[in-house]
């Protein structure tokens, strides 16, 4: 059984998640590093915006949503759910899939899998 962990803080538990992840040690020779899921979809966001040349009050005026969760999406902070992925990249003009540029899942043993960068 896995212990639960809870924080006030958003950043605390990401950052107690990354110190936990560990490689598949079937995986290690490949050198994949798990990946941030959160941050990565944030970076995809900052560059598909600034992209589409659209502010964060913009996209949210045009995502309806606000500004400030443009904002904690593009830090990292908060993990978009599918409805948001698929307004904000309708606002955008772009394919959700660009939203998500570089996110792959690889299925472990029953037990884990674990988030990495494309193969």
């Amino acid at each position: 059984m896995t212990k639960s962990f809870h924080f006030r803080d958003p950043a605390q538990a990401v950052v107690k998640r990354a110190a936990e992840w560990e490689l598949n040690p079937e995986q290690t020779d490949k050198k994949m590093q798990p990946v941030d899921v959160a941050a990565r979809f944030g970076e995809n966001l900052v560059r598909c915006r600034k992209r589409a040349n659209l502010s964060q009050e913009e996209l949210g005026f045009r995502a309806s949503l606000h500004r400030t969760e443009i904002g904690m999406l593009e830090r990292g902070v908060r993990v978009a759910r599918i409805d948001t992925l698929v307004k904000l990249a309708g606002a955008m003009g772009i394919p959700p899939e660009d939203l998500l540029e570089g996110l792959t899942w690889t299925p472990g043993d029953p037990r884990a899998g674990w988030f990495g960068p494309p193969e």
